[in-house]
């Protein structure tokens, strides 16, 4: 009887003491900080002025890499088979390796061969007619081109 009550007095102190830990708060939420950016370094060349790199979207290290999985991700396209890097080849210095047309996801040419995307930051405009006034909102061609990616922010959100 008594290694009865031993062994439920056991039981309730260990149930007791995970609900406590359980309960522990987080350390990034104690702080109230979920996010804490680290400033993306880039060693440019003497007498070379860096980019005009826009305050509200500063360069950090977790942002370079979000860009890089996210420029590599075929759930952009609206049938998860295209990424930018499907008509920007890293291997061709960007290109579509000098294409006439660039091809979308229905198979369907475009009018222009995809742009070079390299020293981006230090472009004052984008696509070849200068569609897109700064980087942040060229995004929002291909994605959105029923030619080339042919989805839409929703879609994307949801996969």
């Amino acid at each position: 009887m008594k290694m009865r009550k031993h062994f439920w007095l056991f039981i309730v102190i260990t149930f007791y003491v995970i609900i406590i830990y359980s309960c522990k708060k987080d350390p990034l939420t104690v702080s109230g900080n979920l996010y804490n950016p680290q400033p993306y370094q880039i060693d440019y060349p003497a007498g070379m002025l860096g980019p005009d790199i826009p305050a509200a979207n500063p360069m950090t290290v977790q942002g370079v890499k979000l860009g890089r999985m996210l420029f590599y991700e075929k759930r952009l396209s609206g049938d998860n088979t295209m990424s930018c890097a499907s008509c920007h080849f890293q291997v061709h210095g960007f290109t579509d390796n000098g294409s006439r047309y660039s091809k979308g996801i229905d198979g369907v040419f475009g009018d222009r061969n995809s742009m070079p995307i390299f020293n981006l930051a230090w472009e004052k405009s984008f696509f070849w007619d200068g569609g897109s006034p700064n980087l942040e909102s060229q995004v929002v061609g291909p994605l959105t081109s029923p030619i080339e990616m042919h989805s839409d922010f929703g879609s994307v959100v949801k996969k």
